[in-house]
């Protein structure tokens, strides 16, 4: 006579909801991971933004050293770099003047790196805009609102939108 024992396993591996509880606790872990990983990616886009900034801002205090002149006049926001065409989505033209005066302090004037379509595609200029300094020439870009100083040495604008915030360097006097 054969009398199976069903209390001794017969075959040998995981359970069904064992296997699932290790897929679960694998799915929160490598959520954390890529959570925390994307936090990085964001400040090291911001650190590359702050780097093109400070390169601008550099050049145009290396124009105002060498010419003993005032900032190139833009009565508008314009496009820090563009040479052509329009940026922010069709709104702004190329900051024509303030391009010519960097060309000899800059080897290339950078835009953003990581926006490429739509506002914030390239850095923006404006000689009688009127900020934290009052009136004068401001520098304006968008940062990832992520840390302490999303801006630097600049400044944020307002409430962030859309997990931007809006950011404002002071240039120079007009």
């Amino acid at each position: 006579m054969n009398y199976h024992n069903y209390n001794k396993k017969s075959r040998g591996g995981f359970t069904l909801i064992e296997l699932l509880v290790v897929i679960a606790v694998i799915g929160v872990l490598s959520g954390v991971v890529l959570q925390s990983l994307q936090g990085a990616r964001y400040k090291s886009q911001n650190a590359t933004r702050l780097s093109d900034i400070d390169q601008i801002d550099k050049a145009i205090q290396l124009y105002l050293t060498k010419t003993n002149a005032s900032l190139p006049s833009a009565g508008t926001w314009q496009c820090v770099g563009l040479t052509s065409g329009t940026c922010w989505g069709g709104v702004y033209g190329p900051a024509t003047n303030l391009n010519a005066a960097l060309a000899g302090n800059i080897s290339k004037i950078p835009k953003d790196p990581f926006i490429t379509t739509g506002n914030g595609d390239y850095y923006l200029y404006n000689s009688n805009s009127t900020g934290i300094h009052g009136v004068g020439s401001y520098i304006t870009w968008f940062s990832y609102n992520i840390g302490s100083k999303p801006c630097g040495r600049g400044y944020t604008t307002g409430a962030p939108t859309g997990g931007y915030q809006q950011c404002l360097l002071f240039v120079g006097k007009n």
